[in-house]
């Protein structure tokens, strides 16, 4: 049996139904954090190689989980609100610091997704309306 890739999600819209089904479909199993706080004591108790963080959380920045998410050699991925659609930012790639990088449409953030967590995965498993419902409130 395949053990399940450990998804730590940070802020009150990442845990949208959608998104979190379409993760638990992968074969992922997700942990879900309102605040930094909680990110970053959920990260000292467990093995996290996955973050995914709204932009802004409500006690600060996503962006502070850089450091913490490079110490443990893990994937950090900001959610940023645009319009009606929504921009992928990475931060952290293999525990580097990858600010700056080029953000990722949806449809490229679940190409990468889906080669990290390593499935073949049909569309509707995760389709666009599942990422853009990390980004809506």
């Amino acid at each position: 049996m395949r053990t399940k890739r450990q998804v730590l999600l940070v802020g009150s819209r990442m845990a949208g139904p959608s998104f979190v089904h379409g993760l638990k479909r992968w074969g992922c199993e997700c942990t879900q954090t309102e605040t930094l706080s909680e990110a970053v004591q959920a990260l000292d108790q467990g093995s996290f190689p996955l973050v995914l963080a709204q932009v802004e959380v409500g006690n600060g920045s996503g962006s502070a989980l850089i450091g913490p998410v490079m110490e443990r050699g893990g994937d950090l991925f900001l959610c940023m609100a645009v319009q009606d659609s929504c921009l992928w930012l990475p931060a952290v790639r293999n525990g580097c610091n990858c600010w700056g990088a080029a953000a990722l449409r949806p449809g490229e953030f679940k190409r990468h997704l889906a080669s990290k967590v390593r499935h073949e995965v049909p569309s509707e498993q995760l389709n666009r309306a599942a990422l853009l419902q990390a980004s809506s409130g």
